[in-house]
């Protein structure tokens, strides 16, 4: 793999990376606001579920 290449590849796996991290913490605040108003018994369970399901 040659400079110009990386140069290319570079940026694109930059987006790809900060996309994943803005996603990854919208979830967590969607999880975060359903589980708000269970008890605390269910609200571990469903955030476990949560995750999973992300």
């Amino acid at each position: 793999m040659d400079l110009a290449q990386v140069s290319i590849l570079l940026p694109i796996l930059l987006q790809v990376l900060l996309i994943d991290l803005v996603l990854a913490g919208d979830n967590a605040v969607v999880i975060g606001l359903a589980v708000n108003g269970l008890p605390k018994a269910q609200r571990r369970r469903a955030i476990l579920a949560g995750i999973a399901g992300a």
